[in-house]
C-alpha cells in the first residue's frame, strides 16, 4: 500500500523534472536509483534500512512509469503514441509487472 502512495506523491513532481534532463540521462538516472535500492533492498538486516530502501525503489519505479510515455511523445506521432503506449503497458502487464 505504501508503494502505491509514493507512486502517486511522486510520479508527478519527478515527471515535470525529468522534462529538464535530456531522456538518456533522466532514464539512465532512474535505472540506476532502481537498481541500487533493490541491491541495497536485498542485503538489508532491520527495518529501517529496508523501508529507505523501498522508498526510493518505489519513487523511482513511479517516476520511471510515468516518464516513458511522456518522452514517446518527443518522438512519435499521436497516431504511433496508441501502439506504442499500448506495447509499453500491456506486455508489463502480461509479464506480471506489478505497476505496469
Amino acid at each position: 500500500m505504501l508503494t502505491c502512495q509514493r507512486l502517486c506523491i511522486f510520479s508527478v513532481p519527478l515527471t515535470l523534472i525529468g522534462k529538464l534532463f535530456d531522456p538518456r540521462i533522466w532514464l539512465g538516472l532512474l535505472t540506476i536509483v532502481k537498481g541500487l535500492s533493490s541491491i541495497l533492498k536485498a542485503i538489508s538486516s532491520s527495518f529501517a534500512a529496508t523501508s529507505v530502501a523501498q522508498f526510493f525503489n518505489g519513487s523511482s519505479q513511479g517516476t520511471f512509469s510515468s516518464t516513458v510515455p511522456l518522452y514517446y511523445t518527443y518522438w512519435y506521432t499521436r497516431d504511433e503514441m496508441a501502439i506504442r503506449v499500448s506495447l509499453y503497458y500491456g506486455i508489463g502487464a502480461a509479464l506480471g509487472g506489478p505497476h505496469s
